[in-house]
């Protein structure tokens, strides 16, 4: 089972609803700033490309050695991938997206219904119910 914070916000058009896994995110390991780009935290990204940046400046200056440099831009890439969804749920509440809840699935859609099932209004208002 995974857990994911729920955020939201809520605006006179429309209400959204944001799911965040907790925990490592293999893809933001792998593919940071385009992973940022992909959830649409572009403050993230833009923080990850200018930190990819001065760390490929920096580090062949600091390690000669390849298999070094290797090891510090993989131990980085791990980094990245725990700091990733922190990092989204940060930029999310500066954009206003409230934390509401903590909720668990097996997946995020089941999460996102178990979470509407213990908030009908919710439900309803995402539905465009009165």
């Amino acid at each position: 089972m995974a857990v994911f914070t729920v955020h939201m916000r809520e605006t006179p058009a429309s209400l959204d609803l944001v799911l965040v896994k907790d925990g490592f995110s293999v893809w933001a390991a792998l593919f940071s700033f385009l992973w940022a780009f992909c959830v649409g935290a572009w403050e993230l990204a833009l923080a990850f490309i200018v930190f990819q940046v001065v760390m490929g400046a920096v580090l062949p200056i600091l390690f000669e050695n390849l298999a070094s440099l290797a090891m510090v831009q993989m131990g980085l890439a791990i980094l990245m991938g725990l700091v990733a969804n922190e990092g989204r749920r940060v930029f999310l509440t500066r954009r206003g997206c409230g934390e509401v809840g903590v909720v668990t699935g097996p997946n995020k859609i089941e999460a996102e219904r178990r979470f509407l099932d213990t908030h009908p209004d919710l439900a309803a208002a995402l539905l465009g119910a009165s």
